[in-house]
């Protein structure tokens, strides 16, 4: 009988592929790329939120600017107004240098004054004024002069301080006559005053300025179409 000796320090095959398998697996563990963590996600999140923070700036840039510019329109329409009150003081002063002159219309022989004649639509004129516009008879006899001629369809050329009533010269005579009476105002701002107290005593106007829509322009176009038909001509 034979009997076959291992050395016991000496390891068998399977004992050495054994290790082998896990001295590799250890290897390719150590190698391996560690999983992802939160601290480490990729820049591409980091520049998407440089990107909103870029959109945010330029929407807070962009509503100082719009801000800025309704300043300025503002400031703008100040200075029109101050500019227009200079002129309405000029032309007072020129008034008061020329209170002698009255307002009389001369043709051939025969000459009308409207400041001192009597006329049939005195009175509607007097009645609309309290119905409408909540006030009373005619402020000052240039006034009345002014709306007689201007329901007798004269050309009328006036001037008259501030708060003289230069709106119920052209006011009264549009309620009391058919058509459309068109009124070239310079300041947004005193269009949009006189079409408010126009609505708010049940009087249909409408104002027409650089901003209105397309849309409105037509609408106004119509309308006045409609109604102008039965507009009061010059001499009728």
């Amino acid at each position: 009988m034979r009997l076959d000796f291992k050395d016991s320090s000496t390891p068998d095959d399977d004992s050495v592929v054994h290790r082998t398998l896990q001295e590799m697996m250890r290897s390719e563990a150590g190698s391996a790329t560690p999983p992802i963590r939160p601290s480490q996600a990729p820049q591409h999140d980091s520049l998407e939120s440089r990107f909103r923070q870029n959109d945010l700036k330029t929407q807070r840039t962009q509503q100082t600017i719009d801000q800025a510019r309704k300043v300025l329109e503002q400031a703008e329409e100040d200075m029109n107004i101050h500019r227009l009150e200079r002129e309405e003081l000029e032309q007072e002063r020129y008034a008061q240098m020329n209170v002698g002159s009255s307002l009389v219309v001369k043709g051939g022989k025969n000459k009308i004054d409207y400041e001192n004649g009597n006329f049939q639509w005195e009175g509607s004129l007097a009645k609309k004024r309290i119905e409408v516009l909540k006030s009373g008879n005619l402020g000052s006899v240039r006034e009345g002069g002014v709306c007689n001629a201007n329901m007798d369809g004269r050309d009328i050329v006036v001037v008259m301080p501030t708060g003289g009533g230069k709106s119920l010269t052209y006011q009264l005579p549009a309620i009391l006559s058919s058509g459309v009476t068109l009124v070239i105002s310079p300041l947004i701002s005193l269009i949009t005053d006189q079409i408010m107290h126009l609505r708010n005593a049940n009087i249909e106007a409408v104002k027409m300025t650089g901003s209105t829509s397309k849309s409105d322009q037509d609408a106004i176009h119509a309308k006045t179409d409609q109604h102008g038909r039965g507009t009061r001509k010059r001499g009728d």
